[in-house]
């Protein structure tokens, strides 16, 4: 009896938890504006959600004079962009496109603070 409530439990269970990594599992493709909204509406002690923003990187740090790299995403609007994860495989240069993982700092200059970069 133990044997069968452990196998229908199990043949209930494991499908929807598969649904539900599926489904929450992966991080949607966001451009920069709509991280900025979605920034936005969180409350001050939460902390701020992380987006997955597809650019192409215009201006490296170095060449920005700023330190931060300034990005275009999908829409075609620059940004700035400060990351502080591990050096890629590959150098961030001009014209390179990325995908970088992150949270926007909102305020009179926001910017996009990546943390991962994928290519």
């Amino acid at each position: 009896m133990l044997r069968l409530i452990i196998v229908s439990a199990a043949v209930v269970v494991v499908p929807i938890g598969i649904y539900v990594a599926s489904k929450y599992g992966t991080m949607e493709e966001v451009t920069f504006e709509r991280a900025r909204v979605t920034a936005a509406s969180s409350t001050e002690s939460e902390q701020a959600p992380k987006a997955l923003i597809p650019v192409t990187i215009i201006l490296t740090a170095e060449q920005s004079g700023t330190g931060m790299i300034v990005a275009k995403d999908s829409e075609g609007k620059e940004f700035n962009l400060s990351f502080t994860g591990s050096e890629p495989t590959k150098p961030l240069l001009s014209g390179t496109s990325v995908r970088f993982v992150g949270h926007v700092h909102d305020g009179p200059n926001p910017y996009f603070h990546a943390t991962q970069v994928y290519e």
